[in-house]
């Protein structure tokens, strides 16, 4: 599945609508991050915030009481 889509680095999160992928998003690699714990729990509280925001645009978007 990784290549079919060209998933090149993890995690990354496909968003699909009838098998067609709609919106893509990499996230940090947590087995990468470096520095203090501080700094690390803030890019990872940051990457969940993004995770969050493309996923509530992608149901407000694609919900069927949206469509035309």
């Amino acid at each position: 599945v990784a290549r079919w889509h060209r998933v090149r680095s993890a995690p990354t999160f496909l968003f699909l609508d009838e098998g067609a992928v709609i919106r893509r998003l990499a996230l940090r690699d947590v087995r990468r991050l470096a520095g203090s714990s501080a700094r690390i729990q803030s890019a990872l509280a940051e990457d969940m915030r993004r995770l969050r925001e493309v996923f509530l645009q992608v149901l407000l978007e694609r919900a069927p009481s949206t469509r035309n």
